[in-house]
């Protein structure tokens, strides 16, 4: 920012890519995020990202900072290249793959009916007929590589569907397999990767087009660590059963994201018989897949996901056991609260402890609660040290966010009565505002 709008600040800018280097204590994973049919007309980070084409960038720990000053300025200018390094991997969204050694011929004209006219005495004729001139008009256009005319010719070849006879429509749904071809299908998803606002039209498209064009979404998805412009793949694929053959074997992938996409779409999918796959993916050597299994575990209603996500809490990495918390808090069942207690005990991560200690102060339970007055009390016998101030206001502020609840008034209470200082005076705020409200 500062390079953008003040570029003679070079004090500041030195400043800033000092501090920067200074945070950067691992690989950085930074994601332009979902892509709107308009670019944010801001100087945020997304919008430079969004502006520049570019999906994601991953810095690593030992990036030289000329190669991040040089990353930072390709973002602030609107035409400086923007590519990799050493040190930094970026990934741009594809270029536009119109062909350049053809002149732009206009295609047949292609009516679109918002809503398919009745079909009861139709006959036959009629239809195949205008599926045939729409099916040249498609061709026409994808061989000038007018790829927006053919996208709208597919869609209209899709709703003719409507228009034949139920005894009829099997075939004609298989010819249109056989005429969505996948290179066809893949120019239409990297269109709509360009051009967002045609994505719902490729979502037709795509969900009439059978087995490959499922599978050509799985690879699209595979393609790279960042969401972003793919998300409205991801929720085909999520509104598709028939996906879950090709997404299981992804969770063994020794790349943790294809785990992380394949797990969250089975999450959303929530079919009981890929619960197994998905605890055998809380065993993979990456946390970040672990924590991706553990999210998707956490979307199933079956309470067989309940002990995994326990052991969770157990996991190496804080952010997995952070993601546990999170999940079993969900659950809001008051059999829970001891195991939280446990892991609050021994939690050394400070982020995995805010998490654990949020998770237990949503769950109704009276020993829940008086483990959280206790640390906020700075009486627990396991802390000889005493607990940070931060850590125990953090706790009085957490039973201040549960409104009406009889056991959280009466853990306020106690902190009014027992407590001192900042401690006693929060916890009076809260039960102020708890009766007034």
């Amino acid at each position: 920012m500062l390079l953008r709008r003040e570029p003679t600040n070079v004090a500041d800018q030195k400043d800033a890519l000092r501090r920067a280097m200074a945070a950067l204590l691992g690989p950085v994973l930074i994601e332009a995020g979902i892509e709107g049919s308009q670019v944010p007309d801001d100087n945020s980070l997304k919008g430079r990202l969004l502006y520049r084409r570019v999906d994601s960038i991953v810095v690593s720990e030992d990036a030289p900072p000329a190669e991040v000053l040089t990353l930072a300025r390709a973002l602030a200018s609107d035409d400086l290249p923007v590519g990799s390094s050493s040190g930094i991997q970026v990934e741009l969204l594809p270029a536009s793959a119109v062909r350049s050694d053809l002149h732009p011929v206009a295609p047949p004209p292609v009516s679109l009916p918002d809503e398919p006219p009745p079909s009861r005495s139709r006959t036959m004729s009629g239809p195949v007929d205008e599926a045939q001139r729409i099916a040249t008009a498609l061709d026409h256009s994808f061989d000038q590589g007018n790829w927006m005319e053919a996208l709208h010719a597919a869609q209209a070849l899709v709703r003719l569907t409507l228009r034949f006879p139920d005894h009829e429509r099997r075939a004609y749904l298989l010819s249109l397999r056989r005429i969505f071809t996948r290179r066809m299908l893949d120019e239409f998803i990297q269109f709509s990767m360009r051009s967002t606002e045609e994505q719902a039209r490729i979502a037709e498209v795509l969900q009439f087009s059978g087995p490959e064009a499922i599978e050509l979404m799985v690879d699209h998805i595979c393609q790279s660590e960042s969401i972003g412009p793919r998300r409205f793949i991801h929720d085909i694929l999520a509104s598709t059963p028939d996906s879950v053959p090709l997404l299981l074997p992804l969770l063994s992938s020794p790349r943790w994201h294809e785990v992380r996409h394949s797990a969250e779409l089975l999450g959303r999918l929530q079919v009981p018989d890929t619960i197994p796959a998905l605890r055998s993916a809380m065993e993979h050597p990456d946390a970040r897949a672990r924590q991706a299994a553990v999210l998707a575990l956490a979307e199933f209603p079956d309470q067989s996901v309940i002990l995994p996500i326990r052991r969770a809490l157990a996991d190496p990495s804080p952010l997995t056991r952070a993601s546990a918390a999170h999940a079993l808090s969900r659950r809001s069942s008051p059999g829970l609260a001891m195991p939280l207690v446990a892991a609050l005990e021994s939690e050394k991560d400070p982020v995995a402890w805010s998490a654990l200690m949020t998770a237990l102060a949503g769950i109704d339970s009276t020993e829940g609660m008086n483990e959280l007055v206790t640390l906020a009390l700075d009486r627990h016998p396991m802390l000889k040290a005493g607990r940070p101030m931060s850590q125990r206001l953090a706790i009085v502020q957490a039973l201040a966010g549960r409104k009406n609840v009889a056991v959280v008034r009466r853990a306020l209470e106690r902190l009014v009565k027992e407590g001192e200082g900042p401690v006693r005076r929060t916890a009076e705020e809260a039960l102020k505002d708890q009766s007034s409200s």
